[in-house]
């Protein structure tokens, strides 16, 4: 939502309007959406080479608002910035659960003490 400000965007709007103004086509909106997503792969790119998982769900309200505008960004970013063997052995999709993504995980977790 800063850098959509900074880019043009109104002030004191949520990420739900910026997502609508993306959709509409609205330059500033839709630049920052694809920069937070390039940013957002090519972090899910370094986690890649640190880790070396087998699967990667993007989940949540904002990817759940955004849809494609935003999980297109993300994967092409991903792409372009992992070892292609790595990227070979993983599957990146969406989370089924959507905004509850994070709780269910929680829930899930063993206490590590």
């Amino acid at each position: 939502l800063r850098r959509a400000v900074e880019l043009g965007h109104p002030a004191g709007a949520g990420f739900g309007e910026l997502v609508e103004a993306a959709k509409r086509g609205e330059t500033p909106a839709l630049s920052a959406l694809r920069e937070g997503g390039r940013w957002l792969g090519m972090a899910l790119a370094t986690l890649t080479h640190l880790l070396a998982p087998d699967r990667l769900l993007l989940g949540g309200g904002g990817v759940d608002a955004a849809g494609s505008l935003l999980t297109g960004v993300v994967e092409e970013a991903y792409r372009a910035c992992v070892q292609p063997y790595l990227a070979e052995q993983l599957t990146l999709g969406r989370a089924q659960l959507g905004n509850d993504a994070g709780m269910v995980g929680a829930a899930a977790m063993e206490p590590c003490a």
